[in-house]
């Protein structure tokens, strides 16, 4: 009698379990949220992926590797839900676009500058010297870096613009520049190759730099869409931000970024720190988004940012939720 109970039972529980699971998959909205690369600075949204909290929330985000230039314009058409990039959403709400900044992911540069001279042992060692970087944020991160150990960028820093992360590093190898801007990947695959950080940047200043953006017009018509996310995104920074779970990371972060697990640890340690771990942005971070602003020549103030640019409302609602 038991037996046959077993059997009755057993393809029930397992028809209960598969109805379940499919009714969860029905659920799931399907999100598309535009990416810069696949780097680590915006991984806790990607971790809140493969830990099952998007899922949760009944999303089903599709990260897409965009370049920067056509993200804004993706999203006020809505090809695109959301965006991991702080300088596409800011630099389109500055002028006006109606994109908004709803939380801040990382607070903190995820960049150091690096050099492969043994004789170059500090940044005073740099004055003068070629240093690779682009224009904008990373220039940018350059002069605030000089700034911060009492030189002159005006006289002691000499930029080279040698474009994307690769060409960076190329430079770097191969002596054309004695030191260069890199992001975190880019700056544990140079400590592989022998290259030393002379400073992790993150140590030294703030800056509003990976946010999660979206329309103006997605937060009028799906709020509870967006609340969703922003609930799964801050379970994911936690999440990440705890080290205990270090040893869970690290795979994922070797799967997403494809480097190996030694890498991607390293990665981990240099970049942990540069996460806030409720989204809000500090009064500093905003102010260097200015003064980066005003450094690419765009004029705008700290209150238009602050009012016109950022909308924290939803995520105020969340954090409060969590109380």
């Amino acid at each position: 009698m038991r037996t046959r109970f077993r059997l009755i039972l057993r393809p029930l529980v397992f028809a209960i379990f598969l109805s379940c699971l499919w009714g969860r998959m029905a659920l799931a909205e399907k999100i598309s949220v535009g990416v810069p690369g696949r780097g680590v600075a915006y991984f806790p949204m990607v971790a809140a992926m493969f830990k099952g909290f998007m899922a949760e929330e009944h999303l089903e985000p599709n990260y897409i590797v965009m370049r920067n230039a056509v993200i804004a314009g993706a999203l006020m058409s809505g090809d695109l839900d959301y965006t991991s990039s702080g300088s596409a959403v800011f630099n389109a709400g500055m002028k006006g676009l109606p994109l908004k900044a709803i939380m801040i992911l990382t607070g903190r540069p995820q960049h150091a500058l690096v050099v492969k001279k043994p004789e170059i042992k500090s940044i005073k060692d740099l004055v003068g010297r070629p240093i690779s970087v682009t224009t904008g944020s990373l220039e940018w991160m350059a002069i605030e870096t000089f700034k911060k150990h009492g030189l002159n960028p005006k006289r002691d820093f000499k930029p080279v613009y040698t474009g994307e992360p690769a060409a960076r590093f190329a430079a770097l190898d191969s002596g054309l520049v004695d030191g260069a801007v890199l992001d975190l990947v880019g700056t544990v695959k140079a400590e592989q190759s022998g290259f030393r950080i002379v400073q992790n940047i993150a140590e030294i200043t703030h800056m509003a730099l990976s946010t999660l953006g979206c329309s103006e017009r997605k937060i009028k018509e799906n709020p509870n869409q967006v609340r969703r996310l922003i609930r799964a995104t801050l379970r994911g920074i936690r999440y990440y931000m705890d080290r205990g779970n270090k040893d869970e990371i690290i795979p994922m972060i070797t799967k997403w970024s494809t480097i190996d697990p030694k890498l991607a640890s390293r990665a981990y340690d240099l970049g942990a720190i540069s996460h806030n771990r409720d989204g809000m942005p500090t009064e500093e971070g905003l102010k260097a988004l200015v003064d980066l602003a005003a450094h690419s020549g765009i004029s705008t103030s700290f209150d238009f940012v602050r009012t016109k640019v950022l909308d924290l409302s939803l995520l105020t609602e969340t954090l409060k939720e969590r109380k």
